[in-house]
C-alpha cells in the first residue's frame, strides 16, 4: 500500500548517527524516528530526544522494522523505557507508538497494544487523536 502523506527531514543540530527523523506535512509536532537496528547506539538518542522536545515535538513514532523480528518487542519496550527514564513518566510530555512491530504476544508486553500501529499513517492518525 502507497503512502498518501508527504514527508520530509526534520532539522536538526544533533548528530543523527545514521538516523531519520521525518515528519509528515502538517504535523510539526511529530517526528517519526528511523533507522533503527541492532547497531546503533541508543546512547546517541538522548540529545536528539532532547533536541526535539525543544523543539516541542512531543509526539515521536519509532519505525522497528529494521530489527530483527525476534527482537522488535525487547527493543519497544526499551526505547519506551529510555524515553519515560530520561524524562519521566510525568515530565516527558512525549507520547510514542511503533510501527514495524509484528505481534505483540502475551504478557507483560500486551501493556503496549494501544502503542502498535500496523503502518506509518494509522501511526500518525492514532497519535494524533
Amino acid at each position: 500500500m502507497k503512502s498518501s502523506m508527504d514527508y520530509r527531514n526534520v532539522k536538526l543540530e544533533s548528530e543523527l548517527h545514521g538516523l531519520s527523523v521525518r515528519e509528515p506535512e502538517g504535523y510539526e509536532d511529530l517526528a517519526i524516528i528511523g533507522n533503527l537496528d541492532n547497531n546503533y547506539d541508543t546512547d546517541n538518542l538522548r540529545p536528539i530526544l532532547e533536541e526535539l522536545k525543544e523543539m516541542n515535538r512531543n509526539r515521536l513514532i519509532f519505525d522497528l522494522s529494521k530489527y530483527p523480528d525476534s527482537s522488535r518487542n525487547n527493543w519497544m519496550a526499551f526505547l519506551d523505557g529510555i524515553v519515560i527514564g530520561n524524562y519521566g513518566r510525568s515530565q516527558s510530555g512525549f507520547r510514542t507508538r511503533y510501527v514495524g512491530v509484528e505481534e505483540l504476544g502475551i504478557g507483560w508486553l500486551y501493556r503496549f497494544k494501544d502503542k502498535v500501529s500496523i503502518d506509518l499513517e494509522n501511526a500518525v492518525q492514532s497519535i494524533s487523536n
